[in-house]
């Protein structure tokens, strides 16, 4: 049985609905490579003005988003959006405005 992408297995076999899907391994490994925060810390929840990217870091994911994903994302973007779960939203969307 394959369970679903956005349910999360939390002690055993109980399963809870996730109110945002789960950050991708791409966007995970991306924000990890480029600002060296953990992956496991990337949860959809978590404040990106929290998470301490540098600016310089977070054009850099920027950047690797397009080149990945295909999605632009402008200043405004980059630079407004809250969580990671927000911006892997935005990604699975395909909107680059």
């Amino acid at each position: 049985m394959t369970i679903p992408e956005h349910y999360r297995v939390l002690s055993g076999a109980k399963l809870k609905r996730m109110s945002s899907p789960v950050t991708s391994p791409e966007l995970a490994h991306i924000i990890e490579e480029a600002s060296g925060i953990d992956a496991e810390a990337l949860t959809p929840e978590a404040k990106i003005s929290e998470l301490g990217i540098s600016s310089l870091s977070m054009i850099e994911i920027a950047v690797r988003i397009e080149d990945t994903f295909g999605v632009f994302l402008d200043d405004k973007t980059v630079f407004g959006i809250e969580t990671v779960g927000d911006l892997n939203n935005h990604i699975s969307s395909g909107t680059g405005e």
